[in-house]
């Protein structure tokens, strides 16, 4: 009878693993965490493993409420002079327990020593894992070179299952760290998340990439990889893809100035229970307050930074920071300009760029209904830069507005070299150097043939180039 247990515990425990990786997250929770009960009692390492999966659909499924149970009877099992990796797992438990429960304090120990043992044991797993707890504490340096490690090992070992997730990671990390005109990374995370039937992470990097587009205002681009996530999701679903696709269509919103609609969206996400995502939640704080704020809706913005604002100021990272006092500028009345000027400050510090040029379009706009145009030009000059480096058209239409309002004649742009092609640019010059189609290129970035066509005339100006063989020509 014990044998007959332990073979049904050790099934279900597989049975969890390929519903997490192919199926419902939720349905991989229940079935890990029955498995994680049996094993308890006679084989301590693999009813840990179990929990740490359980807990990793919890993750995903966004069902935070229950994770610090998951991770006290995880922990119950733990004994002096674990292995490594098994000491690495409960570090994890604890580092992301005390964080779901909102104490910063008591999650720092443990983050610091599951940042110590992931190069140890360069696991592509581990280092995955670590990653994400790193993201979650504000360390998106350490996480983004901790996934990258990963994304390599799984490569190395070909690891069709820990890389996607990996990849996963990595765009993740990137997102956080401002590089939002790139997506190379959730393409190839995509890719193989595809081949390997991780339908999940299908979802996830579908989503991902509708973000990117939609917070450099690129309607028809995000739109339809919102669609493409849709596929994935049923009217119930809940999780990061739901949170992030919901965010997506959000800044929309917000780009267009439909700020009524996007403050219910972002309202939604900061308001649910189990279907809304902590790493969402907190990094869209932001755009909720910017929203609320155009259409007098303070409340729920409150509210939400006064979570951002523990999280933010526990781990002091400058780009979190940056966003803290641009919000808390938004809100004030006479101490607007020492708050903007703070969040410029941190935004020098953190270098992502076009949330700094976000933020000096705000004190331009800011600057200018005071009736100080010239300060005003300064910002918007400024943002104008960035915002044509992105391609952000939507940005670029309203920095322009402002300047315009503030006085300023805005003359003809210098045709930028070859060197300024954005990575976007980039890969689509060396398909068309290839011979695909304008069809055939949206088809394999997930970009609208609208977006090919606007980026092959930037292309074709900033080259210099008349023709599609005179760019492959080039490109050789």
């Amino acid at each position: 009878m014990a044998v007959s247990a332990r073979i049904q515990a050790e099934s279900q425990v597989l049975q969890g693993e390929i519903e997490l990786r192919v199926g419902m997250p939720t349905v991989a929770r229940d079935t890990l965490l029955g498995a994680a009960g049996e094993l308890a009692a006679t084989d301590r390492y693999r009813a840990i493993d179990a929990y740490m999966r359980a807990g990793e659909a919890m993750c995903l499924s966004g069902d935070y409420s229950h994770y610090p149970r998951i991770a006290r009877q995880a922990l119950a099992l733990r004994r002096p002079n674990e292995p490594l990796a098994v000491e690495f797992i409960c570090e994890h438990f604890a580092t992301l327990s005390a964080t779901f429960r909102g104490d910063h304090r008591q999650a720092a120990g443990p983050l610091r020593r599951v940042l110590a043992l992931a190069p140890v044991l360069d696991d592509a797993g581990a280092l995955t894992q670590a990653s994400y707890a790193a993201v979650l504490c504000g360390a998106e340096a350490e996480a983004y070179r901790l996934a990258a490690r990963g994304a390599a090992v799984a490569q190395a070992n070909r690891d069709v299952s820990a890389g996607p997730r990996a990849l996963d990671l990595l765009a993740l990390a990137e997102f956080a760290l401002g590089r939002y005109d790139n997506p190379a990374t959730a393409l190839r995370g995509l890719e193989l998340a595809r081949s390997s039937g991780q339908e999940s992470l299908v979802s996830v990097q579908l989503a991902t990439l509708a973000l990117l587009a939609a917070v450099l205002g690129d309607r028809p681009t995000c739109l339809l990889r919102v669609r493409a996530v849709q596929a994935y999701l049923t009217p119930h679903s809940v999780g990061r893809a739901r949170a992030i696709t919901d965010w997506a269509l959000a800044l929309l919103d917000l780009s267009d100035g439909h700020y009524p609609d996007a403050v219910a969206r972002l309202t939604a996400i900061m308001s649910s229970r189990g279907g809304g995502h902590l790493i969402v939640q907190l990094a869209a704080t932001p755009h909720l307050v910017e929203a609320a704020v155009r259409c007098d809706a303070r409340a729920p913005a409150i509210a939400a930074l006064e979570v951002f604002d523990a999280w933010a100021g526990y781990y002091a990272n400058p780009r979190w920071l940056a966003l803290s006092a641009r919000c808390h500028a938004l809100l004030a009345g006479a101490e607007a300009d020492d708050y903007f000027r703070e969040a410029l400050e941190q935004h020098r510090l953190s270098g992502a760029d076009f949330d700094r040029a976000r933020t000096e379009l705000l004190y331009g706009q800011k600057l200018r209904r005071q009736r100080r145009p010239v300060a005003a030009r300064e910002q918007l000059r400024s943002a104008l830069d960035t915002f044509e480096r992105f391609e952000a058209r939507p940005w670029i239409d309203h920095t322009l507005a402002e300047l315009r309002a503030a006085g300023h004649h805005v003359p003809p742009r210098r045709v930028p070299a070859v060197d300024t092609l954005t990575p976007q640019q980039a890969e689509i010059s060396r398909l068309v150097a290839a011979g695909a189609t304008n069809r055939e290129i949206a088809t394999q970035l997930l970009l609208s043939t609208r977006t090919i066509d606007h980026h092959m005339r930037n292309i074709f100006a900033k080259l210099g180039v008349r023709s599609r063989v005179e760019l492959a020509r080039l490109m050789a």
